[in-house]
């Protein structure tokens, strides 16, 4: 029996958990399912502080970017461990935090297309001021992608 990759692009955000239950409802029972969940994240650059006042206070402001990504990982697994616990087999479940290469809608279209995946799950509609944003990925994402690909959205 053949995979069948199922790419779960998130946003780490409170519509987060309604997306896992989509994903646990829809593909649990399926053995052959392969669920990855997918974060990209903006780097944080390096910076040469040189005894610099201003210098200093920006590696300060680094130093809690890097912090967040930090905690952001730790989001993307925590969720895959939801999704072994609800069912899934813990070999089933990737997650997959990656540096953004581009735009989060390129970027999602580039990993499906080198990846292989037959399905992706998107959200719609997180929120009002968040919805503007989220629809506009889903909808790039979504025209963008081969007909053979499987598109699922969560409301």
């Amino acid at each position: 029996m053949a995979d069948y990759n199922v790419l779960v692009p998130f946003n780490l955000a409170v519509d987060d958990d309604r997306t896992l239950d989509f994903v646990v409802h829809l593909f649990s029972k399926r053995e052959e399912a392969l669920i990855t969940l997918f974060y990209a994240c903006t780097p944080v650059s390096e910076l040469h502080v040189q005894h610099n006042p201003i210098m200093e206070k920006m590696a300060g402001n680094i130093a809690y970017r890097r912090q967040m990504l930090r905690d952001q990982e730790k989001a993307l697994e925590a969720a895959g461990e939801r999704l072994t616990a609800k069912g899934f087999k813990f070999d089933r479940v990737n997650t997959l935090f990656r540096p953004l290469k581009k735009d989060v809608p390129s970027d999602i279209v580039r990993l499906i297309r080198d990846k292989g995946f037959d399905a992706v799950v998107l959200t719609r509609n997180p929120g009002r001021i968040a919805g503007f944003f989220t629809r506009s990925v889903s909808a790039k994402v979504s025209r963008n992608i081969s007909s053979d690909v499987q598109l699922f959205f969560v409301n």
